[in-house]
């Protein structure tokens, strides 16, 4: 074989090592189901996060359906049907278990959560699969079933079959459970608490105190797993709010340095030096950036409840590294917030040009290790996003990406360190050489701290690339991420240097130790910036080009008003003016309006209760000859009683 086919031949065998390598990881996104059918008001939770819902939206394990004046349909993989019945609450959860009792082989168990409402489940016996419906005060398992399943909020636990067989355990009620109504689901803790978190779903504490409520709906339940599931999750649940509250007070904290750095801007004059103003606007970003980085944060402690939830043993074990490695990047990133503040301090209170320049270049090492963090922290999460939606292989390379991240981001906990360092020293310099020691470690700091944000954010770009199952895309950026994080090695080599001469006061061998970093942050720019830039460009194009369709939407939408408007006076014009004639009529249609608005402002539970709950018949023997169907009662729902209803005391 000659020198040209060799390479060829390992060209092929790179190729296909990399097809091997990723493709699994874009062919691995596991849906449980999906929302096959769905009609009026429905509401779905997929993966810890509200969305839209859609025809054929797949539903991963652990997702949630919630209906007001709406039904639906889900189908599931292997051809079973839930059905969901108005003013329903209902979980689905498949996971992979292990029944030592039963065989050593892992069983896929199904679990059909029902909150609140009612729901019609129908499946056929399936090797390797168990399915239970689990209910506030008892558990039901399945065999081969077709039956109407549910509870009101009263809490009570109802089910029957029209075919197949089933074993219950706990305060089971076998009689069909009647339709829910809107005066007996605002009665509900759990809905109301889904109402609450889907109108602000951005509110971490309001999606936490969702699941806390669904779980002490199940308080009573005496069935030993669920029992002990719901007591580790309500833990877990507990923790994660102590949690919520420390970062809470952090970033109050924090506030006040924003606070302090606006002041600073707002009272800034002609004379005021330019690095003051750009110390204090980094120190007041800083803080926006610590805050944004918290609450991208809290996703992995979601996740983490919810695999507890759903008692996936693996994805609780990746959710607990995550969270590990987004509480880390958060201390520094909280150093770095108080760092920035302190460098805005000094550049206000400078009495040199020195100190400002020192003072300017902390606030920018600190502004590079917040973006770095916040990298870290998006990283880490993807993986979790992965997990969350069973994508096995996905999440794999993304755990890989953040392994990675963890060693770099060593490199940003030095370099706060040895910026707070270089505040202190600035500060309290007595001679011209101390002055120009703390201004070489303050470049050196930002430098290294640039290098480090960099090489993070590609890696962030890669794992976004492996959400979006862009193969080709993912590669290419895994392995700049790579080549970067080397980068980054050195990088680090030379800040370890620095701080020790520092240390020394040896000036001669910071200043050589400098060059030596210089050359690695260039490498490390080489080959990060240019991805950077071209990523951060295709992204404001997305972004304009959203922006034009908006406009276009309101454009159109404004003349349609214009429009209207016209015809609007047209027919006021083309009024007849015989006051005889038209007196009439308007007296008539205030009449009307009258009587309408009489009707409407009558009690919600009044005119729900006036109306007769639809039920269906007892199934007949023959489940063949007799099948019932679902009834969805003609309910009047005021959006504005739903909508405004008084949420649930806060945590």
């Amino acid at each position: 074989m000659n020198i040209l086919q060799k390479k060829w031949t390992s060209f092929i065998f790179v190729c296909f090592f990399f097809f091997a390598l990723w493709g699994d990881a874009f062919a691995a996104l596991q849906e449980i189901a999906r929302l096959k059918e769905f009609s009026g008001e429905v509401m779905i939770k997929n993966a810890g996060t509200w969305s839209q819902p859609e025809k054929d939206l797949q539903l991963y394990s652990g997702a949630k359906i919630v209906t007001k004046q709406g039904t639906a349909m889900v189908l599931f993989n292997d051809g079973a049907t839930m059905h969901v019945d108005v003013f329903s609450s209902i979980r689905a959860m498949d996971q992979m278990k292990k029944f030592t009792s039963v065989s050593d082989e892992p069983v896929r168990l199904r679990s059909i959560r029902i909150m609140m409402g009612r729901t019609k489940y129908e499946e056929q016996p399936a090797k390797g699969r168990k399915t239970q419906i689990e209910l506030p005060t008892a558990v039901a398992a399945l065999r081969g079933t077709g039956g109407w399943f549910g509870t009101d909020e009263t809490g009570e636990s109802l089910g029957k079959l029209y075919e197949g067989a089933m074993d219950t355990f706990g305060e089971f009620k076998e009689i069909v459970p009647k339709i829910m109504n809107l005066a007996r689901a605002v009665n509900s803790p759990t809905w109301q608490a889904s109402m609450t978190s889907s109108r602000a779903s951005d509110n971490e504490a309001l999606n936490i105190q969702e699941i806390q409520v669904e779980l002490n709906t199940f308080i009573a339940n005496t069935d030993p797993a669920i029992k002990a599931s719901v007591q580790q999750t309500l833990s877990q649940i507990a923790a994660v709010l102590t949690g919520l509250e420390t970062k809470q007070e952090k970033l109050q904290q924090a506030q006040q340095v924003k606070q302090n750095s606006e002041n600073q801007i707002k009272n800034a004059t002609d004379d005021t030096p330019q690095e003051v103003i750009e110390a204090n606007t980094l120190s007041a970003q800083a803080v926006d950036t610590y805050a944004a980085a918290t609450k991208e944060s809290i996703n992995a402690d979601i996740v983490l409840i919810l695999e507890t939830l759903k008692g996936d043993t693996d994805g609780m074990a990746t959710a607990r590294q995550a969270k590990a490695q987004n509480d880390r990047a958060l201390v520094v990133a909280g150093k770095a917030t108080q760092t920035a503040g302190k460098a805005a301090d000094l550049a206000s209170t400078a009495t040199n040009e020195i100190q400002r320049s020192t003072a300017l270049a902390v606030a920018k090492s600190a502004a590079n290790t917040l973006e770095a963090a916040a990298s870290t922290i998006k990283t880490s999460n993807a993986s979790v996003w992965l997990m969350a939606r069973d994508d096995e292989a996905g999440k794999d390379k993304t755990e890989n990406l953040s392994s990675m991240d963890s060693q770099s981001f060593a490199t940003a906990e030095k370099t706060v360190l040895m910026a707070d360092k270089a505040i202190e020293a600035a500060k309290t310099a007595s001679t011209e050489q101390d002055a120009v020691l703390a201004q070489t470690l303050a470049t050196s700091v930002e430098q290294s701290s640039k290098a480090t944000q960099n090489a993070l954010q590609v890696s962030t770009l890669a794992a976004q690339a492996v959400t979006e199952q862009n193969s080709e895309k993912a590669t290419s950026l895994t392995q700049i991420a790579e080549s970067a994080a080397q980068s980054v090695e050195a990088v680090s080599a030379a800040v370890d240097a620095i701080d020790q001469a520092f240390e020394n006061k040896d000036i001669d061998s910071v200043k050589a130790s400098g060059d030596i970093l210089n050359k690695a942050v260039q490498n490390t720019q080489e080959k990060t910036q240019a991805t950077i830039d071209s990523e951060t460009a295709d992204e404001e194009a997305e972004d304009e080009e959203a922006e034009d369709e908006e406009a276009v939407d309101e454009e159109a939408v404004d003349e349609e008003a214009v429009d209207e408007e016209a015809v609007d006076e047209e027919a006021v014009d083309n009024t007849p003016t015989d006051s005889t004639t038209a007196e009439p009529e308007s007296i008539e249609s205030e009449d009307s309006v009258s009587q309408t608005e009489a009707d409407n402002i009558s009690p919600v539970e009044t005119q729900v209760s006036n109306q007769t709950e639809s039920t269906l018949p007892e199934p007949e023997t023959n489940p063949e000859t007799f099948v019932p169907e679902t009834v969805v009662p003609e309910i009047f729902i005021p959006e504005t009683f739903v909508d405004d209803a008084e949420p649930a005391s806060p945590i």
